[in-house]
Order: C-alpha cells, then structure tokens, then sequence
C-alpha cells in the first residue's frame, strides 16, 4: 500500500454518539445528504437505528435543493446532525441550516470546530495535533514493522467535543461538561453496533 489518509471528517457514528449522549430523548434525526452521502445512505440508517434515531435523510444535489431541504428537516426532527458533504453543505447552506434550526429551536450538531463556533450546539472534531498524533503513530508503525506498507485510509482516532453553551443554554440543554460528554461518546460508539 503506497497511499494511505487520514480523513479530516468524522465518522457518522461518533456524530450519532455525540447526539445521544447529548440528546437521549431524541428519536427524529435530520440529515441533509448530497450525492456522496446518498450512496451510504442504507448504512447511516442502520448506523443511526442502532443509536436509537429514526434518520430522516434528505437527499439535495446541489444549494437550491440543498435549501429546500433544510426547510422540510427543521419542521420533522429532533435533532439536524450536520455531515461533512462539500457538494450541499457549503458556506451560504451551513449558514442557511444554522439559522433556521435556531429559530425553530432545534440542536444542529457538527463535525469541526468551525461549525461550534458558527452556532452548532455541540460537534466532535480532531484538532490539527491530533491528525499529527495518529500520522506519527502510523509512520512509527510502518517503520518498526519494516513492512514497507502503510495502514489503510481511516477516520480520526483522536477527537475533541465541544458545546456551545450559549446555543445549549437557549435550547434548555444542560449537557455535562466536555471532558464528560467525549467520555460517553467513546463509550457509546465503541458499545454501539
């Protein structure tokens, strides 16, 4: 193997974690999915019925749909779990969704730190040293092996949580604090199926 990543998104089942530890009440779970996330569509669903949720997946190909979307999500769900997908989540949707979920009081959750800061309510991340971390430990690997051979593509095995506690606070959401809630999204995904 010559190529090998390590992605910058995180996988839909530690954003599913996330939205459990976070919201254990909740059953409805909006996604907006473009092309890309279309395809895994199946398997989000079964990632997400695992979790508990009931996904309610909409596809958009590009911003136009991507907005009507938005506007069928917010008035059906618990929750919007924002997924990477740079084809229907770019800069004007993300703000589109973040807004109209604030003003319908739902929690939108993200996938960066990026989003947090935009209004998400809370969103699991891998800061730049903890891709650092898990690239070094993989070089050292393949160098102690002395297979000459890289580790396949993977998520991030490293990850931060954040809250918004102003965004928190408005919806009448007392999450634990971060050290607690990243303790419960490991536990959640490593327990669920």
């Amino acid at each position: 193997r010559r190529i090998s990543a390590i992605y910058l998104d995180q996988p839909i089942s530690r954003q599913l974690a996330l939205a459990r530890a976070l919201l254990p009440d909740a059953r409805r779970l909006g996604l907006l999915a473009g092309p890309d996330l279309q395809r895994e569509a199946g398997e989000i669903r079964r990632q997400a019925h695992a979790a508990g949720f009931l996904a309610d997946i909409q596809p958009a190909d590009d911003e136009r749909e991507a907005i009507q979307g938005i506007q069928r999500l917010v008035t059906r769900n618990d929750l919007l779990l924002a997924a990477y997908d740079s084809q229907v989540l770019t800069p004007s949707t993300a703000k589109w969704l973040l807004n109209l979920a604030y003003k319908q009081g739902l929690p939108v959750l993200g996938f960066s730190r990026s989003y947090l800061d935009a209004g998400a309510v809370a969103a699991v991340y891998s800061t730049p040293e903890q891709i650092g971390r898990q690239t070094a430990e993989a070089i050292l690997d393949v160098v102690g092996s002395g297979s000459g051979r890289l580790p396949p593509s993977a998520y991030p095995r490293y990850f931060d949580v954040g809250v918004n506690r102003a965004v928190a606070r408005t919806l009448g959401l007392a999450p634990p604090d971060d050290v607690e809630l990243s303790r419960r999204v490991e536990r959640l995904e490593r327990d669920t199926p």
